[in-house]
């Protein structure tokens, strides 16, 4: 279960403490000099990725690399894309080294490239740092109930969703990062995020606290 310890407890919808934590963390190695992989999710975590980018002190583009936590399938560029979303958002990938996940493959080969890639990238990393959501159904990332990614011991796979071909990070790559770090704000989601504080096992958000570090942000009343 996740650990009380946790828990920062923000006003709901204010996402600008945990961009305000995320940048702090981030300026704290890219002054050092140190290299950094950082993860985002899209859905409500884009604009707290945005909001992160915008508080990032001056720092060598080199030093920060850029993959998405998750991803639908479809051509380059596509409008659903969590990559597309997150540019029209105001993301600004000039500032940083970006890994896109999709390329010219199947969703099961992306999902496999993908993987290759973040496994390099995380043996090169000096930080490395995730930003996830949750979902009303406890979901994160692109790990939706009974997906069969929580038993993939890859870092990235696939599967087909009901809405889409998802393509997300597995347990195996959330236990590779330093920090996880959670925002998730409104009412729908606090009966998963009070049995994800309580004794409930089984939602897949509780792959989160395999992470070497785990902060969540929420308006959450437990």
């Amino acid at each position: 279960m996740f650990s009380r310890d946790a828990l920062i407890q923000i006003d709901s919808g204010d996402d600008a403490p945990v961009a305000r934590w995320l940048s702090e963390r981030l300026n704290q190695h890219l002054t050092d000099g140190k290299t950094v992989l950082w993860l985002v999710s899209g859905g409500s975590a884009i604009d707290v990725a945005v909001r992160t980018l915008q508080l990032l002190d001056d720092f060598k583009s080199k030093q920060l690399h850029v993959g998405l936590v998750d991803e639908r399938f479809g051509d380059y560029g596509h409008a659903d894309s969590n990559q597309t979303q997150l540019v029209a958002a105001g993301f600004d990938l000039n500032k940083v080294v970006f890994h896109p996940v999709l390329g010219s493959g199947s969703a099961e080969s992306d999902a496999n490239d993908y993987g290759a890639e973040l496994d390099k990238l995380l043996g090169r990393a000096d930080y490395s740092v995730g930003l996830f959501g949750i979902g009303a159904d406890g979901h994160t990332a692109g790990l939706l109930p009974g997906s069969a990614l929580l038993l993939n011991d890859s870092l990235y796979g696939s599967y087909r969703a009901a809405d889409y071909y998802r393509l997300s990070a597995t347990p195996q790559l959330i236990g590779r990062l330093d920090s996880a770090v959670v925002y998730a704000s409104g009412q729908s989601k606090w009966p998963a995020l009070r049995k994800l504080f309580g004794t409930e096992t089984q939602l897949p958000a509780i792959e989160l606290t395999n992470a070497k570090d785990l902060q969540v942000f929420s308006d959450v009343k437990l």
